[in-house]
């Protein structure tokens, strides 16, 4: 029993003893991790020194009372320096009085310069015995009027004069048409000759008629086709080789613009119809200086001598 209890003994001892260690230890663990008194020296004296950069550097940026006076000083400076320039800019009671001394001065002499300009009753008195004096009597009328129907009936006179001359040229131009168709009717070989082509025979209206009503010009115009049908010379000719062609001939006394486009159209026409070379030509004794720049490819140009007409 004893020996029991002489074991139990040791063990607590033993217990006690390795508590006691490891509260030593944990205190000792403890110990290392606290601060110490130059730990706490170091960090008061870095946040003695971090404070007095702030405060140096606020100071740095807060205005003084010396700022303070001279931005007062300043403005009240620059404030004397506008309101002399407003003063000095602003119109004085006398600058006032010497502008309305020179208006009135100046309405004065305009209201004289248009009196001075304005009639008086006397001067317009003088223009109207001037103007009455000028105007024409009842018989300078009456004679001017004789005068102007004396010369009326002289233009009447030329009037009716022009109309029967226009008459007469109305009624000459058909007697000088038909006297220079026959004339190019009678040269029909020689135009073929001037062309290149021998002279086969003139075309007469119901071989015209023949060739329109067999194939047709559906793209011809029922005016077109009236005109063409009523032709002026179309003749049948052949070349040197022996092929068969066709002249489409317009024949004016004077030959125009529009004897040119029928002729150019006739002979298209003709192509078309027999499907052989056509070519357009126009026949007078004279030509509308318009046309006679034309080129020969275009259009042929043949004029017919005086003689030949007045033969007939």
């Amino acid at each position: 029993m004893e020996d029991n209890r002489s074991s139990e003994e040791q063990l607590r001892e033993t217990a006690t003893k390795g508590d006691v260690r490891r509260l030593e230890s944990r205190m000792e663990s403890v110990e290392s991790r606290m601060a110490t008194k130059d730990d706490l020296a170091r960090v008061e004296k870095n946040m003695s020194s971090g404070l007095a950069r702030t405060e140096k550097n606020i100071r740095s940026d807060m205005v003084t009372k010396d700022d303070l006076t001279r931005v007062e000083k300043n403005m009240s400076s620059e404030l004397a320096r506008t309101e002399k320039n407003i003063r000095s800019d602003m119109a004085t009671k006398d600058d006032l009085t010497r502008v309305e001394k020179n208006m009135s001065s100046e309405l004065a002499r305009t209201e004289k310069n248009i009196r001075s300009d304005m009639a008086t009753k006397d001067d317009l008195t003088r223009t109207e015995k001037s103007i009455r004096s000028e105007m024409a009597t009842k018989d300078d009328l009456a004679r001017t009027e004789k005068s102007i129907r004396s010369e009326m009936s002289t233009q009447d006179v030329v009037d009716r004069i022009e109309s029967q001359l226009n008459q007469l040229r109305d009624d000459i131009g058909p007697l000088k048409d038909a006297h220079t168709m026959g004339a190019a009717i009678r040269e029909a070989d020689l135009i073929a000759e001037e062309m290149g082509f021998r002279f086969v025979r003139v075309l007469e209206r119901k071989d015209i008629r023949m060739l329109v009503n067999g194939k047709g010009l559906p793209d011809a115009s029922s005016d077109d086709l009236k005109s063409f049908r009523r032709a002026d010379l179309i003749m049948e000719v052949s070349d040197l080789q022996g092929e068969v062609a066709y002249i489409a001939a317009e024949v004016s006394f004077t030959a125009d613009e529009r004897d040119t486009s029928r002729a150019i159209r006739n002979a298209e026409y003709m192509t078309k119809l027999t499907g052989k070379e056509a070519r357009a030509a126009i026949v007078g004794l004279r030509r509308d200086n318009r046309i006679e720049r034309m080129s020969q490819n275009d259009v042929f140009w043949y004029g017919l001598p005086q003689s030949s007409v007045h033969s007939d």
